[in-house]
């Protein structure tokens, strides 16, 4: 079975809330996951495992990418499609 992606904007609804955070104004590419959206280094890597629930896949630790910006975490989701496609 081929998943279809998501959306920027269903993704980032969709981990954002993972992470316990509520969003009250709308997120770009380029918003800041630290000082943009206000997350600590606990929710940013709670922010990877949603990615990756979301991807329905695990990725080991020496391959965790770092991310900066929701743009990355989404990158980071449609890589992780392309793999288990």
């Amino acid at each position: 079975m081929i998943a279809t992606p998501l959306s920027f904007e269903a993704f980032s609804v969709r981990a954002i809330r993972e992470v316990g955070v509520v969003l009250v104004e709308p997120v770009f590419g380029h918003s800041g996951l630290f000082d943009d959206l206000g997350l600590d280094s606990l929710q940013a890597l709670q922010l990877m495992f949603a990615v990756e629930n979301l991807a329905e896949c695990v990725v080991p630790p020496p391959e965790l990418p770092e991310l900066f910006t929701l743009g990355d975490a989404y990158e980071y989701y449609l890589r992780l499609l392309g793999d288990v496609v």
